[in-house]
Order: structure tokens, then C-alpha cells, then sequence
């Protein structure tokens, strides 16, 4: 499983056939799997905000809070 916010990275390992995820995302499955606290999941995410784009930013947002 590869782990990327490069949009370029992401198509090519698309195109392969690879497994992959982003950022955002693995911190919000590590707060479902109990793994993060809600309190340090959204403190990752607010430090990713500057990286990763506004519609994953908001998506992992709401799945941290349990929403």
C-alpha cells in the first residue's frame, strides 16, 4: 500500500494497478480503527490542510468528527 498526496503518483499507480491512499484518508481510517484519538487525528489533519486538496481535506474533516 502506498501512501501519496502527489496527484501524478496517485494516476500512475492507478494506471498499475497498485493499492494506494492518501493522507488525509490514512489518518481518518486510523481514528474509525481507534488507532488516533479524535483530538490528535484532527490536529494531523490541520497540519495537512496546506497539502492536501480542500475536497479531501473537508471529507477526512467530517469522518474525524464521526460525522
Amino acid at each position: 500500500l502506498l501512501v501519496s498526496d502527489d496527484r501524478v503518483v496517485l494516476e500512475i499507480m492507478e494506471a498499475l494497478g497498485i493499492r494506494y491512499t492518501t493522507t488525509g484518508t490514512l489518518v481518518a481510517s486510523m481514528f474509525r480503527m481507534g488507532k488516533l484519538a479524535r483530538k490528535e487525528a484532527q490536529w494531523h489533519l490541520e497540519r495537512l490542510a496546506e497539502f492536501i486538496c480542500e475536497d479531501e481535506y473537508l471529507e477526512t474533516k467530517s469522518a474525524s468528527r464521526g460525522d
